[in-house]
């Protein structure tokens, strides 16, 4: 047999199993292989190399149907208790061995099929998961995914970071605005007060004018003249009311809308320094070892897509994108961007290269180790 390079050995030789191997098995000797490779496919040439015909041989035969294909073109017989099986179901036909083990292989394929349905299933990524998932054949060698639960854990203790940071950004950039800005703030507060008065006399007015209206109509149904003219009076008279406090409250309105423009350059001021100190948190740390807080404690790190480390410009994309993001639309979505960031960033376990839309954006991977 050749792997298309001159190499002789079988795909279960360069794993390093027997043929009957079950997979759980194959599995466990591949990432015990890659992970030796791991040590000198940075320096090695032959280690490169190994490391390709490894996942190579594990692209083939972690997949039942290609495995099944694989080993009768290399004439491996690795069928022996399927074919026991389907003998025992069987023999009730009365038919003798020959006879009865054709029906059976002719029913394989549906069958792997379904096996591969079955590990496809199982191989389904939750965000919640501790066991390691199956590297990307498209990965640069050497490298593999971290266990779901560790990325997601990572990324909650970061944003538990990010959030204290931001909390504490906002209190003291406030308090700092209102000392700055004392006049325009101190105007802004009363103004707010008097709308608020204003509100409430509107209210009281629009009260009157339903009693008046209600006056009116039991006056036309008693025929009482002068009830009549009294309550219509009354009426005009909450009605007067009503549209100047609303004139009031516009006013006012407007009048606040001028003393936070003022205020727009100090309030930018402080989004922006929102912006530099979260980058400041993720960017220096992972251009030095490709870790954030969360990453380190939880053993994992981000990569360049082509396997080499990270540097300034990836984790700018990596992580500057969803804070800006996030700081660009939190005036006009409240809240609800964070999780509208939030479901770009965890649509890595739908990727089949395990990739969040970030990653995808700055060309990283987050890998083990």
């Amino acid at each position: 047999m050749s792997n298309g390079d001159g190499d002789d050995r079988t795909h279960y030789d360069v794993i390093g199993v027997d043929p009957d191997a079950s997979k759980e098995d194959i599995r466990a000797a591949y990432r015990d292989r890659l992970e030796e490779l791991a040590e000198d496919v940075g320096t090695s040439d032959d280690a490169r190399a190994e490391t390709a015909r490894l996942n190579g041989a594990w692209q083939v035969l972690s997949d039942p149907y290609q495995r099944e294909r694989y080993d009768d073109s290399e004439g491996i017989d690795t069928d022996a208790e399927d074919r026991a099986d389907d003998e025992d179901e069987d023999d009730g036909d009365g038919d003798d061995g020959d006879e009865g083990r054709a029906p059976a292989r002719r029913q394989r394929p549906a069958r792997d099929r379904a096996r591969g349905r079955d590990d496809a299933a199982a191989q389904r990524i939750s965000l919640f998961s501790a066991e390691p998932v199956d590297t990307p054949p498209t990965w640069p060698a050497g490298f593999r995914p971290p266990p779901p639960r560790a990325r997601v854990i990572a990324m909650v203790i970061d944003l538990a970071v990010l959030f204290v940071l931001v909390l504490t950004v906002q209190t003291v950039g406030a308090r700092v605005i209102d000392s700055v800005y004392e006049e325009q703030t101190h105007s802004r507060d009363v103004l707010g007060d008097r709308i608020n008065q204003a509100e409430d006399v509107k209210e009281r007015a629009e009260n009157r004018a339903e009693a008046a209206e209600e006056d009116i109509e039991r006056a036309k149904r008693d025929g009482d003249d002068a009830a009549l003219e009294q309550a219509r009076a009354e009426k005009l008279a909450a009605d007067d009311e009503i549209d100047r406090q609303e004139r009031i409250i516009d006013g006012k309105e407007d009048r606040i809308a001028d003393l936070e423009s003022e205020l727009v350059p100090a309030q930018l001021a402080l989004t922006g320094a929102i912006l530099v100190l979260a980058l400041l948190y993720l960017v220096p740390s992972s251009v030095v070892s490709g870790r954030t807080l969360g990453k380190q404690l939880l053993g994992i790190r981000v990569i360049n897509a082509d396997g080499t480390r990270l540097g300034l410009r990836g984790a700018l994309y990596h992580y500057g994108a969803p804070v800006l993001v996030a700081l660009m639309f939190s005036p006009i979505l409240g809240q609800l961007v964070v999780f509208i960031v939030l479901i770009g960033v965890l649509t890595w376990p739908r990727n089949p290269n395990r990739q969040g839309l970030h990653d995808r954006l700055a060309g990283t991977l987050v890998v083990d180790g």
